[in-house]
């Protein structure tokens, strides 16, 4: 009898500092799930250089401890606020023909809307994608080039940061 009091009470004060270490989770800065960003236009971006990025902020909707999944010992995720900022980063991929080639050539920030999504219009500047004329000319039809989008959520008291899979563009090179 006596071992049962012993494992039954063992049972619950595990049970107690499961519960804890998950309420200690629920209340500290927590990892979003997801920051998507999508580009628009995606595929031969050309004069204006002009693009929007949008994109959400996904959360988990509850905090389980470690080696866990059942819901008696998750925590539920309440109040959290989607607010903070949005960065957003334009780099040239190397090309032999572009003098600013790997470089970043534009960067901006937006902020998050209280729905948990962002966007954000950008215009890049034309200097950055014209090319030696002497090198274009091998290439009759014109020369693209691959601009690459990086996207970042920079956190909030409640939410750490986050990076959104880096996007590429096609743009069109043109000729000084």
């Amino acid at each position: 009898m006596r071992k049962r009091n012993v494992a039954a009470g063992l049972i619950a004060l595990l049970a107690g500092v499961l519960w804890f270490d998950a309420l200690a989770a629920a209340t500290a800065t927590i990892s979003p799930t997801l920051v998507s960003a999508s580009i628009s236009p995606h595929h031969r971006l050309n004069k204006p250089y002009n693009f929007t990025a949008t994109g959400k902020l996904a959360y988990p909707k509850q905090i389980c401890p470690k080696g866990t999944k059942k819901a008696a010992y998750c925590v539920k995720v309440l109040n959290v606020r989607c607010s903070g900022k949005i960065e957003i980063t334009v780099r040239l991929l190397q090309d032999r023909l572009l003098a600013k080639s790997g470089q970043v050539i534009a960067s901006g920030a937006t902020t998050l809307r209280p729905n948990c999504t962002y966007s954000h219009k950008m215009k890049l500047r034309k200097s950055a994608f014209i090319a030696n004329v002497r090198k274009l000319a091998a290439h009759a039809k014109g020369h693209y080039v691959h601009v690459a989008i990086a996207v970042r959520f920079l956190g909030n008291p409640q939410l750490r940061t986050k990076s959104a899979k880096v996007q590429i563009v096609i743009a069109k090179v043109h000729a000084e």
